[in-house]
């Protein structure tokens, strides 16, 4: 039996690379066996998908049909490792836009501020002062309730909205970089490769070839 639950929980509470560790264990026993590597990725996919229509009322459809036409092109353990990474990874920037598992009060404000304001330039030292927090607490405190790093969650949340953008097809990547509040197209791009394991170029191609 696949422990699943266990790979969210690191997600949600803990470091990818504990999530990224624990799907390398897994993984491992199967493999010589591509079908085996392919139904556990496949079952996971799944479990990720329905765990975020289930608890966030999230709708991931897309992605996870992106990731089932991926997962019928392993051939190989490796290729079955970077792509369990691609989906633990995806599923990790999702809990960045969830703001119904936070339950301490003034977290919830600075992520209602975040939310409003992440098209502008944030800075923990402006929404320290708005809380009337000290910087070093709110740090502390916010990593602690939402498991990422202040700046952390402001990438996330713009590489989210950015990939909702590039989905509907009717902005240029520069358009699309401004309006997401990052400083220059090529800041973007990088910030974008590192979140979303692609490309913008690369995410674009893989919407249109679906």
């Amino acid at each position: 039996m696949y422990d699943y639950l266990n790979l969210v929980k690191k997600l949600k509470n803990s470091t990818l690379k504990n999530a990224k560790d624990t799907l390398y264990r897994e993984l491992m026993p199967y493999s010589e066996d591509l079908a085996s590597l392919q139904k556990y990725l496949d079952h996971l996919n799944v479990y990720l998908c329905t765990y975020f229509l289930l608890r966030y009322k999230l709708h991931l459809e897309k992605i996870a049909e992106i990731f089932d036409q991926k997962i019928q092109e392993v051939e190989t353990f490796e290729q079955a490792f970077l792509l369990g990474e691609d989906i633990l990874n995806e599923y990790k920037n999702r809990f960045g836009t969830v703001l119904l598992s936070v339950d301490h009060q003034l977290i919830k404000q600075a992520l209602t501020y975040i939310q409003q304001h992440f098209h502008e330039k944030i800075t923990l030292d402006t929404v320290s002062k708005k809380l009337h927090l000290s910087k070093n607490y709110l740090c502390h405190l916010f990593q602690e309730e939402t498991g990422h790093k202040f700046c952390e969650y402001i990438s996330l949340l713009r590489i989210q909205h950015a990939k909702k953008l590039i989905e509907e097809g009717k902005d240029s990547f520069t358009s699309i970089s401004y309006t997401c509040g990052f400083s220059s197209q090529s800041h973007f791009s990088t910030t974008f490769k590192k979140y979303a394991g692609c490309t913008p170029k690369e995410y674009q191609k893989i919407i249109l070839a679906k």
